[in-house]
């Protein structure tokens, strides 16, 4: 007769011998190390049906022999219970070794899963979605997330054989204040650079007025922001935390229309309606100049009663942005040309003095 869990099992000679127990004991808790993967692979496959990866089979291939070691060594501690004469020195031994295997277990199992399993799930979400959020955050996720499961896992494990952690983790607490206060620059470009990818002030691709400067945005990091300089031809590198603080206008949002002007000043006495023909016909006739939309048609408008000449500002919508310089260039060379046949005259400033003689 043997006893397993509190119920007594009835076995023929010579099984009933100690080691014919000893036997049959291990070999039912082989069969129940075989039962508990049996069970657990239809669940893991619930659990994941919705993905397309092989998650279950993937969680069973790191789980399946360490938990099936796990139940065969507490299955040999107990089936070794059976022989009168173990010394309890061994036994001890045993339990010690048992107690140290088992969180050791357990902080490689949640590290290989973490690694194997969560953070190739991460990547295949982050590559469905549009921001740059989760792109940058997964990779970081990854290295810090593997960093915390050894330093708890070593922690637990620790505290397990008895041993007082309270005084690393205040000793870590202190650490953690002293790296804050030296890296308070990168934490605050840190923080920013999160701002920027869920805010989207902008995304990559986008091009933005920055400084005065039109540039491309090329990527967008947790430090520092990648800016390329489309007419110096340069890649600048914003750090986040000056970024965020930065007027940036959008040039990109909400489309790639824009707005380009062309001013000029003529004499008193010129035609004003002739002026003002001659001007909108001269950005009409340019390439890329919105026509087909009234309320983006071309208009011109009087500004102003200058020192020296009535002034006019002419504006059209354009379909890229990065037509505005040629097309306001070739806009004023027709308007030159065009005044210059209409003998409208471009005065430039003067002054009247006015000399009283003594008398």
């Amino acid at each position: 007769m043997v006893d397993f869990l509190g119920y007594e099992i009835d076995l023929p000679p010579p099984l009933d011998e100690p080691w014919g127990q000893f036997v049959v004991l291990l070999l039912i808790w082989v069969l129940i190390g075989l039962a508990v993967l049996l069970i657990v692979r239809p669940v893991l496959r619930r659990a994941f049906k919705d993905t397309e990866t092989e998650v279950d089979e993937k969680i069973l291939k790191i789980i399946g022999g360490p938990v099936f070691g796990f139940i065969f060594f507490y299955g040999f501690i107990q089936s070794m219970q059976v022989f009168p004469n173990v010394p309890d020195w061994f036994m001890d031994g045993l339990m010690k070794v048992y107690a140290l295997v088992v969180p050791f277990l357990v902080v490689y199992l949640a590290y290989k899963v973490f690694k194997a399993v969560f953070m190739p799930l991460g990547m295949e979400y982050s590559k469905r979605t549009e921001t740059e959020l989760d792109d940058v955050l997964i990779p970081l996720v990854d290295k810090i997330g593997g960093l915390l499961i050894i330093i708890f896992g070593l922690f637990w494990i620790a505290s397990t054989q008895g041993v007082n952690v309270t005084v690393f983790i205040a000793g870590f607490g202190i650490i953690g204040l002293v790296i804050a206060f030296a890296m308070q620059d990168t934490l605050a470009n840190f923080f920013s650079g999160i701002f920027l990818m869920t805010d989207r002030p902008f995304k990559v691709g986008d091009t933005i007025l920055i400084d005065g400067d039109y540039c491309r945005v090329e990527k967008i990091g947790l430090r520092t922001t990648w800016l390329y300089n489309r007419f110096d031809h340069d890649i600048i590198i914003f750090p986040n935390n000056e970024m965020a603080g930065s007027k940036i206008v959008n040039l990109t949002e909400p489309d790639h229309k824009f707005k380009t002007k062309v001013a000029v000043g003529v004499a008193y006495g010129s035609d004003l309606d002739k002026v003002q023909e001659i001007m909108l016909q001269a950005l009409k006739d340019q390439p890329g100049v919105i026509l087909d939309d009234p309320d983006r048609a071309p208009f011109c408008r009087f500004q102003e009663f200058g020192d020296s000449s009535l002034n006019f500002k002419a504006t059209a919508w354009i379909s890229d942005l990065f037509d505005q310089w040629k097309i306001a260039h070739n806009a004023r060379l027709e308007i030159n040309r065009r005044f210059a046949e209409e003998e409208i005259e471009i005065p430039f400033p003067q002054r009247v003095i006015h000399m009283e003689k003594d008398t």
